[in-house]
């Protein structure tokens, strides 16, 4: 095809700069675009596997974690006094406290699993930490697996697990859990069903693909693109008639 360069005045640099905001822009929408799939698609394998049958922990020999994750599960053990850990700072209702892990070890097995009981709240600052009622009765308790968030971006350590007492970390580091405890413990932890007990609030983030918010953004990115495209194509045609008026 021709191109009138009477009419329509072209600049090489003018043709890349355009090339390269128009090319990122139209990335960029792509990308949300395969975002908003890959959501949807972690949203289907989460329901799928909530529907799944449920995992008996005490006949678990091989897994995948991958596989595991969000997978209902039930297990057979006791609490374990030893090892417990809160995790500060969790908010729940606009009222900080804490999410409590106890270590639940397997019926005749020596295999641990850190099991997150819940949320209750800190009354005050000066307070100490509260005291969690751990029966080690033979018990069966449900759930569903999770792996804990990895370490915040921000660095910030935690204090050596002191297994004959009560921990405080910011965030549950199951690596150096698993490093400082003086048992085997599965590289998952349970979040306990809400309806076992009333002690703690249990009351599970969800996960939300957040559809809404990657369509809007492949829309603002795309047009953006076009609105480049026309800005180029108006000021070549400008160009092209200052030029003929001279």
């Amino acid at each position: 095809m021709k191109i009138d360069t009477d009419h329509f005045n072209l600049e090489i640099k003018t043709v890349v700069l355009a090339l390269v905001i128009i090319s990122l822009l139209t990335s960029l929408g792509f990308w949300q675009v395969s975002r908003r799939s890959e959501k949807l698609e972690i949203e289907r394998q989460i329901n799928e596997k909530n529907h799944a049958e449920i995992i008996n922990l005490n006949e678990l020999t091989r897994f995948d974690i991958a596989e595991l994750k969000y997978r209902k599960v039930k297990v057979r053990g006791h609490f374990e006094r030893k090892g417990i850990t809160y995790i500060d700072n969790v908010v729940h209702d606009g009222v900080y406290g804490f999410y409590v892990y106890v270590p639940f070890k397997l019926e005749n097995n020596d295999q641990y699993v850190l099991v997150n009981r819940g949320w209750v709240p800190k009354k005050n600052r000066r307070e100490p930490l509260p005291e969690i009622n751990v029966s080690k009765e033979i018990q069966q308790i449900a759930g569903s697996l999770r792996m804990p968030s990895k370490r915040p971006f921000v660095p910030s350590s935690v204090e050596k697990l002191n297994v004959d007492e009560k921990n405080l970390w910011l965030y549950i580091d199951l690596e150096k859990y698993s490093e400082e405890a003086p048992f085997k413990i599965f590289p998952f932890v349970i979040y306990q069903a809400p309806e076992e007990g009333t002690d703690f609030i249990r009351e599970w983030p969800v996960f939300n693909p957040k559809t809404v918010m990657h369509t809007g953004y492949a829309i603002m990115w795309f047009s953006l693109a076009l609105i480049a495209l026309i800005t180029f194509i108006y000021m070549s045609f400008s160009k092209s008639k200052e030029k003929q008026n001279e």
